[in-house]
């Protein structure tokens, strides 16, 4: 969980700079990936 946490900042850090889908859908597959 705590992975989840720092992986969600550091995206949102990303997508600040680079404000794209690719990204969302990045984190919306670790999610999946996760809560397998």
């Amino acid at each position: 969980k705590e992975f989840l946490e720092k992986y969600e900042s550091f995206v949102v850090l990303v997508s600040k700079i680079y404000p794209t889908e690719d990204t969302l859908l990045s984190v919306a597959e670790l999610k999946e990936m996760l809560a397998m």
